[in-house]
């Protein structure tokens, strides 16, 4: 692909680009919201804004695919966090017309949406490629599977009644029988290696059935969570130490598609999920490439219809994340990260940039337009 014009938007110089288990040296440019260039420093054309990376990594910019952002209002209220968290965009469910309309009305922060399973019939007709969101209450509440038809992409949420390892296993052993009559069935958040491992053994008999888990699924376990105030657990599932560790394998592995951050207006969780997750990348428990898989790669192609890469010719979505030294999320300090579970932590990958489309939405502690 060649790209014409005398001037670029905007450069990036001195930047790291990950590249299966290590890294590559450049330069990008950004023409039009697409970058045309990536080479080495000194060799980009001209631009009317030059950004230093100093070293920084850029990744393909972030997508969250799990919170509860439940209408318009809150979904609007909820960007800024997102951005300070290295995210371009998240996956929001709707139940009419009307919050479709609203977030495509933000144009530089992306949506992805889900259609709730119980919006009208003619919605759920119109938007028929996109996930079905169904948020089971009770085991019992599998059964109404059965009523969306077949032939149906659907998006099972178990938060709400997975508590127990043992229930966890239960629904999702019935979900993956169910999971036959139908085109697509992401299942999320599977908290436990049991779950895992049967979700992976259903794919490779042939069945269209992919996971995810919450970041803090991966980090936050009985041992460290006993000294983080109540407040900020409100809602978290938070299994034993053993369950973590299984499950920062799975990702590991690949047997884990997708992370989600599992925010809401009242947890914050958006503002440093990330930044905490290449704790787990520094201590050499993650790959570079497991966080591009499950943050950007695997959530632009099952809830965006998008690749996410960072190479000549793609959409400048974009996250720069700098981890060669370290920062406190506490909140009192740092006005940018609200107070949550988080609070206190020490992190080693700290969110420097977002841009979304060739802009740049925020860049070391200052939001863009």
């Amino acid at each position: 692909m060649i790209f014409t014009g005398k001037m670029n938007d905007l450069n990036i110089i001195n930047a790291q680009i990950p590249i299966n288990d290590g890294f590559l040296k450049v330069g990008i440019s950004i023409k039009d919201g697409v970058i045309t260039d990536i080479n080495r420093p000194g060799k980009l054309r001209p631009s009317k804004v030059t950004i230093d990376a100093d070293g920084a990594f850029i990744f393909p910019g972030f997508l969250d695919s799990f919170n509860r952002i439940r209408d318009p209002e809150d979904a609007i209220k909820s960007i800024r966090t997102y951005i300070k968290g290295g995210f371009i965009g998240a996956v929001y469910t709707v139940r009419c017309e009307d919050d479709i309309r609203i977030i495509n009305e933000v144009k530089k922060f992306r949506f992805g949406f889900l259609i709730d399973y119980r919006a009208e019939r003619e919605l759920k007709e119109k938007y028929q490629d996109k996930f079905l969101y169904f948020r089971i209450k009770s085991y019992d509440d599998l059964n109404e599977l059965d009523k969306t038809g077949r032939n149906k992409r659907i998006f099972i949420d178990i938060s709400d009644i997975a508590n127990e390892v043992r229930e966890e296993v239960k629904i999702i052993e019935k979900i993956c029988k169910k999971a036959l009559q139908f085109r697509h069935v992401h299942v999320h958040p599977v908290t436990i290696v049991q779950g895992v491992r049967m979700i992976n053994k259903a794919k490779k008999s042939g069945i269209k059935i992919t996971c995810g888990t919450n970041i803090y699924n991966l980090i936050l376990n009985e041992k460290n969570a006993a000294l983080i105030p109540d407040r900020f657990k409100n809602g978290l599932r938070i299994r034993a130490f053993t369950h973590s560790m299984l499950m920062v394998k799975s990702v590991r592995g690949g047997s884990i598609d997708v992370l989600g951050t599992g925010h809401s207006r009242e947890n914050h969780l958006a503002s440093s999920s990330n930044q905490v997750l290449f704790n787990l990348v520094h201590k050499r428990k993650l790959l570079l490439k497991s966080v591009v898989n499950t943050l950007s790669v695997n959530p632009a192609k099952l809830f965006f219809n998008k690749r996410a890469r960072v190479d000549v010719g793609e959409i400048a979505d974009l996250t720069m994340i700098r981890m060669s030294k370290t920062h406190v999320l506490d909140g009192i300090y740092d006005k940018t990260v609200p107070r949550n579970v988080f609070s206190g932590w020490t992190v080693y990958g700290i969110v420097e940039g977002v841009i979304a489309k060739g802009n740049i939405l925020y860049l070391r502690g200052e939001y863009g337009d």
